[in-house]
């Protein structure tokens, strides 16, 4: 959630206040950043090669300050004793609304529900990038309708996975699919790389042939016949070098097709029961509303 989208939500929060509290005081009361996206903008600021350096430490402890006044001293010094770069991150987080949403000492949340959610911020994003699917740029109608949906169905799986154990997707077989997926596109890459280098290969041998052959047509005949044998010799060697390289080729084609095929069955059996796990999801909900009449 960036600047002006929470700036918004406040705002909007503000005006269905029956108290109207401004919109800073609703943000420190809803918000919680990920920690993830924190320690990438401590990576951006400092570069990647300096994750685990005493700076990069300092600025991770902004986290676990333990009152305002202790995060808002630790903001001063970085800004008073850093590089550019890391002075501009530190005045950005000394927003109100960002530190709330950084450190539980700095939020109006109770500790206890801080941490507790603090956990589970990759989920609401999650479920934030799926609410895509429907579409962007949406009306307000369609976005909320949309946004119902898919809060209900988010209830409907969890639910189910409490009540009878069952994930709403079947994920048994899915990293072996993926290295398996993996695997095949890093093969593809390295034929792709092989058929370069062979073509090169042969258009600078073809070069240097036509160049053998001009010279040799301005010597001796007995020049030309020597040369004509040279020159055979090293076609015959470039075209025996070739097969060898063709019959390489197409094992790798035979294997890497065997492999593509197991990706394919791997993800036929996932899929089978996906629509397994769907069907017995909706028998369950209709089992549930028959119980309710």
């Amino acid at each position: 959630m960036d600047t002006k989208q929470y700036t918004g939500l406040g705002q909007y929060l503000s005006e269905i206040d029956p108290q109207h509290q401004d919109p800073t005081w609703q943000l420190q009361h809803i918000i919680i950043f990920c920690r993830v996206h924190f320690q990438r903008s401590i990576l951006k600021a400092i570069g990647t090669k300096n994750k685990g350096s005493g700076l990069w430490s300092r600025m991770m402890s902004l986290l676990d300050c333990q009152s305002e006044a202790e995060y808002d001293e630790l903001i001063k010094l970085l800004i008073q004793y850093e590089s550019p770069a890391v002075q501009t991150w530190a005045i950005q987080k000394k927003s109100a609304v960002i530190k709330a949403g950084l450190n539980e000492s700095c939020s109006k949340i109770q500790p206890h529900y801080f941490n507790i959610l603090r956990n589970h911020t990759n989920a609401v994003e999650q479920s934030h990038q799926k609410s895509y699917a429907s579409g962007k740029y949406l009306t307000l109608a369609e976005a909320a309708r949309n946004s119902a949906k898919l809060d209900k169905d988010d209830i409907l799986q969890y639910h189910n996975f409490q009540q009878f154990n069952i994930h709403h997707s079947y994920r048994a077989s899915t990293m072996e699919a993926n290295y398996l997926r993996h695997m095949s596109r890093e093969r593809r890459g390295h034929k792709r790389q092989r058929l370069s280098s062979t073509a090169e290969s042969e258009r600078q041998a073809s070069s240097q042939n036509f160049e053998i052959s001009h010279e040799n047509s301005r010597g001796s005949s007995s020049q030309v016949a020597d040369n004509e044998s040279t020159t055979s010799s090293r076609n015959l060697r470039r075209v025996a070098s070739t097969n060898i390289l063709t019959i390489e080729q197409r094992r790798q084609e035979l294997e890497l097709r065997d492999l593509e095929a197991e990706v394919k069955r791997k993800e036929e059996e996932v899929r089978l029961k996906q629509l397994q796990n769907e069907q017995l999801e909706l028998e369950l909900i209709v089992m549930g509303r028959s119980l309710a009449i």
